[in-house]
């Protein structure tokens, strides 16, 4: 049965980084410029809308990383326990 454990831990460490990929690189990064892209052509600008595109777009490495590390981590230990 270690053999499950060390595909099951594969599985975990590659979705892992790919949810993180995706978070960093889409949710973030572009939907923060995107947010603040909107916020601006708009007639009174929303400063709330603007300072949370800018946030998202600061913070992107801190979500992608913690993103990552919710299914890394627990994917390495199944391999080290495998």
């Amino acid at each position: 049965m270690g053999w499950v454990k060390l595909i099951g831990g594969l599985l975990m460490c590659v979705a892992g980084v790919a949810l993180g990929v995706y978070v960093g690189a889409w949710v973030c990064f572009v939907g923060g410029i995107k947010q603040v892209v909107w916020a601006v052509q708009q007639h009174p600008i929303p400063p709330m809308t603007v300072a949370t595109g800018v946030l998202r777009f600061v913070c992107t490495g801190i979500c992608a990383y913690i993103s990552c590390a919710l299914l890394a981590v627990p994917g390495y230990l199944l391999i080290r326990k495998a």
